[in-house]
């Protein structure tokens, strides 16, 4: 079954539902998938709304292109972005509710992790930690069961 792909912050974000399988993509490969601002917004929208899809069982992350799972923030926006502490409180109002609700989801989650996982991208999301250290040195994707969801697989 084949399914199309919804474009969200700029094409930054690609979301595919197949069956019982999201799949949310970062698409930033010339900048190491690196994750701006929007693209948080985003997720603080389309996570929530996934998991509260009942169709979807499971929720895949990857990162675009063979280089990078996610770099993490994408730092040549910062002095636009994060220069002051004004915008730096502006920035996190921002960027916490989409952390939050990756965090929140309640149903499995798999990283698929191909290239550098750095920074801000091995925090993405925090309850993948356990297998994130090793994917980079990995010939092949490595999957990842966050362990708050591997009880629930049926």
């Amino acid at each position: 079954m084949s399914a199309a792909e919804e474009k969200f912050a700029g094409g930054k974000l690609l979301v595919r539902r197949e069956g019982a399988i999201a799949s949310i993509t970062l698409n930033h490969p010339d900048k190491m998938n690196s994750i701006e601002l929007e693209m948080w917004a985003a997720l603080a929208r389309l996570v929530p709304e996934l998991d509260g899809d009942d169709a979807i069982r499971v929720l895949v992350f990857r990162g675009a292109g063979e280089r990078a799972f996610s770099a993490g923030a994408d730092i040549s926006r910062f002095a636009e972005e994060r220069s002051n502490s004004a915008q730096a409180r502006e920035y996190s109002a921002q960027f916490l509710p989409g952390l939050d609700a990756v965090e929140a989801f309640s149903k499995p989650t798999v990283a698929m992790i191909r290239g550098a996982c750095v920074g801000g991208g091995a925090e993405f999301p925090p309850e993948f930690t356990p297998g994130i250290l090793l994917p980079s040195l990995l010939p092949d994707p490595f999957q990842c069961i966050a362990p708050n969801s591997a009880r629930d697989i049926p």
